[in-house]
């Protein structure tokens, strides 16, 4: 491993083996492997993670379980965006529904106006009641 320069050989040292020990311990993918080896070669625990995540009593959740909870979180975020594209989608059906209604009521205004279209429901009283 290739560790940063301003990491201390004592402090590798310990690194080595913590690692050693982390990765018999949990089941890792090649790419979970290489996250996990460039966070310990920058001088960090395999214990500790990026995100100062904690557990339910406060302690700090390991870097594994933290990727894998960022991993969900983000796609989670992004099932919610995607949501946001269909409703975008309905907005657009929306808006262009209404854009034909408001042509469909101007043209029945416009025949009113002109006296070709007469019928109690779409005439417009001289003076509102209220």
């Amino acid at each position: 491993m290739n560790f940063n320069r301003l990491v201390e050989t004592e402090l590798r040292e310990m690194l080595i083996v913590d690692l050693e020990k982390y990765e018999s311990q949990h089941k890792i993918t090649e790419g979970e492997k290489k996250e996990l080896h460039d966070w310990v070669s920058d001088g960090h625990s395999p214990y500790v993670n990026p995100f100062c995540l904690s557990d339910e009593k406060g302690g700090p959740i390991d870097f594994l379980s933290a990727i894998r909870i960022s991993y969900e979180m983000r796609e989670e975020r992004l099932e919610e965006l995607s949501h946001f594209d269909d409703l975008k989608f309905e907005r657009n059906d929306l808006i262009n529904e209404t854009k034909a209604l408001k042509a469909y009521i101007e043209k029945l205004q416009s025949l009113l106006d002109a006296k070709e279209l007469s019928y109690p429901a779409f005439e417009m009283p001289d003076e509102i009641p209220f």
